[in-house]
C-alpha cells in the first residue's frame, strides 16, 4: 500500500509517478491512502481514468475511490482513499465499494474454486488538527 499523500492530477504529478512504480514493481492491486482529490470532480475522474488507461493499456484498469463529503470547487480535496487494480486481475473484480466520507475503499476478487477476496485501503483520519475538519457522526 501507498500513502502518498497530495496526489496531482497535473502533468508530471505524483498520481502518474506512483502508476509508474505501480507497473514496474508488478503490482496488480494498490491502495493509495490520503489522495487529496476531488474525485468527485468528474474532470479529476477523467484523468485518472484516461492516464491509467496510457500506463496500462485502454480498459485494462479500475479506480475505486472515496472522498469527504466536504465541498470543494478545485482538484484538491483533503483526505480519500483510493485502490487501482490492474491487468489480469481487474477481469476478477466483482465488487467494488467505500465509505462516503473517504476513509476506506475496497475491492472483492473473485478467485478459484469461487473463493473470494477482499482488498482494503483505509485512511486514518488526523486526529491533531482539525482546523479543516468537520463531525461525521455515524
Amino acid at each position: 500500500m501507498q500513502n502518498p499523500n497530495d496526489i496531482q492530477v497535473t502533468l508530471g504529478g505524483k498520481w502518474k509517478e506512483n502508476g509508474k512504480h505501480q507497473k514496474d514493481m508488478e503490482v496488480d492491486w494498490m491502495g493509495y491512502s490520503g489522495s487529496d482529490l476531488n474525485t468527485g470532480n468528474k474532470s479529476v475522474m477523467w484523468r485518472l481514468k484516461e492516464d491509467a488507461d496510457a500506463m496500462f493499456g485502454q480498459n485494462s484498469s479500475k479506480i475505486t475511490t472515496s472522498h469527504t463529503n466536504r465541498e470543494s470547487s478545485s482538484n484538491r480535496k483533503p483526505g480519500g482513499t483510493m485502490a487501482l487494480v490492474a491487468g489480469w486481475l481487474k477481469d476478477k473484480v466483482f465488487e467494488t465499494g467505500n465509505d462516503p466520507y473517504g476513509r476506506w475503499v475496497y475491492t472483492k476478487i473473485r478467485g478459484n474454486g469461487g473463493r473470494i477476496l477482499t482488498f482494503v485501503c483505509t485512511c486514518q483520519v488526523c486526529q491533531n488538527d482539525r482546523s479543516n475538519t468537520q463531525e461525521l457522526g455515524e
